[in-house]
Parts: C-alpha cells; sequence; structure tokens
C-alpha cells in the first residue's frame, strides 16, 4: 500500500466510520501491512482471504467464496467482480472482504503487535459487539472501569 498516508485512504477505507486522525502515521505504511503479512492476508479468526468476494452460507455458518478465479489482489478487482456476479447469478448477497485490524484492548492508542489482529467485518463486529454495546448504553467516551454517575434533575 505504497504511497498511502492518513489523509489519503484508499476507497475501501473511505467507507468505514473510522477517524484515522487518531492513529499513528505509521499505520497504512507499517503497521496495517505488518499485521496483514503475519495473518497471510486472511481473517485470523474465519480465514477468509482479502478481497475475497463471497456469500454468507447460513448451513455451514461459513463463507462461500467465488473460486472460478483467483482472490483478486485489489478492492477495485473484487467490486468489479461483485457487480458481475449480482447482476448474472441468482444471488444477490455476494460481498467483498476487506479486512480491517482490530485493537485487541479496544484501545487504539496501543499499536502494539500483540495488540492488533486482522478479522473480517463480521469477525470485527462479533468481536466488537460488547464494547459497541457498553459505548450505545453509556456513551461514545466511558471507560471500562469507570463510575457512572446517574443525576435526578427536579423541576422546579
Amino acid at each position: 500500500m505504497e504511497g498511502i498516508y492518513r489523509d489519503q485512504q484508499p476507497f475501501a477505507f473511505q467507507l468505514m466510520p473510522i477517524n484515522y486522525k487518531f492513529y499513528p502515521e505509521n499505520w497504512f505504511t507499517e503497521l496495517r501491512p505488518a499485521v496483514l503479512t503475519r495473518a497471510n492476508n486472511a481473517c485470523e479468526c474465519c480465514k477468509v482471504k482479502n478481497y475475497a468476494v463471497v456469500r454468507w452460507d447460513e448451513d455451514r455458518e461459513a463463507y462461500y467464496e467465488y473460486d472460478d478465479e483467483e482472490t483478486p489482489d485489489c478492492f477495485s478487482v473484487a467490486l468489479k467482480l461483485r457487480i458481475h456476479l449480482k447482476a448474472s447469478h441468482f444471488y444477490a448477497d455476494w460481498l467483498v472482504i476487506v479486512l480491517t485490524i482490530a485493537h485487541l484492548d479496544h484501545d487504539i492508542k496501543n499499536n502494539d503487535l500483540a495488540n492488533l489482529k486482522a478479522l473480517c467485518q463480521r469477525c470485527h463486529l462479533k468481536h466488537d459487539r460488547f464494547d459497541n454495546a457498553r459505548r450505545k448504553k453509556f456513551g461514545k467516551h466511558y471507560e471500562v472501569g469507570q463510575l457512572k454517575i446517574n443525576l435526578i434533575w427536579q423541576k422546579n
């Protein structure tokens, strides 16, 4: 991902609700590539490949990968294949996998490689499920272990 900087993310990354200004300068040049290389460019939980064009198989509870060709090597090629499949096949639920990097402790300041894991969207959402519920309930700035004060306002 040569030449990609914090203010210049590829299209696939612009779709995610992430503010990269809180990430270190070397996120796209060193950290993300190192994690993807360690994971062999596949989700470290379900093993689906980055940029694979897939459908979710409810019976097997796993991704079904379109495998007439090799896995595309970039998002734009995968997106074209997905559009072709949706137009020409019975199933309209084809997805392009874009691996994300999860912070295992949910702290975006902790960028130690041992704290980072390459995950597909589905596995990343499962990993963040409890943290997202906590933030929804208590607010996005609530930290684990922080006391919550309930204020009762009285009308005069």
